[in-house]
Formats: C-alpha cells, sequence, structure tokens
C-alpha cells in the first residue's frame, strides 16, 4: 500500500471514529440530564476552537493539521448541529432549527 492510500485510509478511519464518538456522546447525555448535556456541548465548543487553533500553528506535519482541523469542525458541528438543536431545554422556544430545509440554500 502506498503512502498516499495508508493517510487517506488513516484520515477517513479517524474521521469517522471521533464522528461516532461525538455524536454517541452528545445521545447518550441528553438522556441523562440537562446539566451532563450542557457540559457535553461546551465540551465540544472548546474543544473545536482548541483544536481548530492548534491545527494552524501545526505547519511541519500537514497530516496531524489536517486531521485536526477535520475533528475541530466535526466537534464545532456537534455543538452548532447537535447542541443548539436541542437548546429549547434551557430557554424556552430557544431551538434552532440548522437541520431545516430553509438553509438547504446555504448548503448548495
Amino acid at each position: 500500500m502506498n503512502n498516499t492510500r495508508k493517510i487517506a485510509l488513516n484520515t477517513v478511519s479517524l474521521t469517522l471514529f471521533f464522528f461516532g464518538i461525538t455524536y454517541m456522546l452528545l445521545v447518550v447525555n441528553s438522556r441523562t440530564g440537562k446539566i451532563p448535556y450542557l457540559f457535553a456541548g461546551l465540551f465540544l465548543l472548546g474543544l473545536g476552537i482548541y483544536l481548530f487553533i492548534i491545527s494552524q500553528k501545526m505547519i511541519t506535519n500537514n497530516f496531524w493539521s489536517n486531521l485536526l482541523a477535520i475533528i475541530s469542525g466535526i466537534s464545532l458541528w456537534g455543538f452548532l448541529g447537535g447542541f443548539l438543536e436541542n437548546a429549547d431545554l434551557y430557554i424556552k422556544d430557544a431551538t434552532i432549527e440548522i437541520a431545516h430545509w430553509n438553509f438547504l440554500p446555504v448548503l448548495v
């Protein structure tokens, strides 16, 4: 297996692994109560910002820099797309419908 395929396989597998961990973290904590879910959401926000900053400073190793940036994006997605979708747990009628058909032009 050449080096490019190995890097691609490692990137995809680590990305899917972290995506699964993030999803399970949000699902499990949403069922345990408001406080653990709040901590999970804030943890994902902090982790996303921290990893984004670290990935920008890692100029010597492109693989880890790119992987940290991908994990940062997944963490921020977990906060924005997962946690804020359920914001009405804390503030009445505060749900942000990010996964709604109105945002289709943004995706296009």
